[in-house]
């Protein structure tokens, strides 16, 4: 039987968490991307500025394992906003994003209570299972610096 841990990251595996995500992004999202919005989104995962952040407490960080191998990765900022949720694409419809992501919220509401919402920029890919997760639409599909979103939220209680 398999060996699945979700827990929060610490700076040490950052690297690795974000090689996850781009390698994730690569296969399922950069296909249907400009070159513009594939920057963008390598800008996004700097490693130093991601670093500061983490240490500030701004952004956190979680990962599944199976087996002791990061299998996936969730990260928020502020508490209430999803940054990145991948997973290895082995690891797709196995609940491992869906556990990532209970868990993350699970935690940033013992962190803050009062947490009424949390919002996530979707990508069209994603859709389905952040839709499956609760979230709803706050607007149409939007373009910005080459990469495509629908902005979308759940309440946080």
């Amino acid at each position: 039987m398999d060996k699945r841990e979700i827990r929060p990251l610490g700076s040490e595996e950052l690297i690795g968490a974000l090689d996850l995500i781009w390698s994730v992004f690569a296969e399922f999202e950069a296909p249907a991307c400009s070159d513009e919005g594939i920057d963008e989104f390598w800008s996004h995962i700097d490693y130093e500025y991601l670093l500061h952040r983490f240490g500030e407490g701004v952004i956190r960080f979680w990962g599944a394992f199976e087996n002791g191998t990061m299998v996936g990765v969730c990260a928020v900022r502020d508490l209430d906003h999803i940054l990145f949720l991948y997973v290895k694409g082995d690891y797709h419809r196995r609940k491992i994003g869906s556990l990532l992501l209970k868990k993350a919220m699970m935690d940033c509401r013992e962190i803050d209570p009062h947490l009424s919402r949390v919002t996530v920029h979707s990508s069209v890919y994603a859709l389905p299972f952040f839709q499956a997760m609760g979230f709803t639409p706050t607007g149409g599909q939007q373009e910005q610096n080459g990469m495509v979103f629908i902005p979308m939220e759940v309440s946080g209680k």
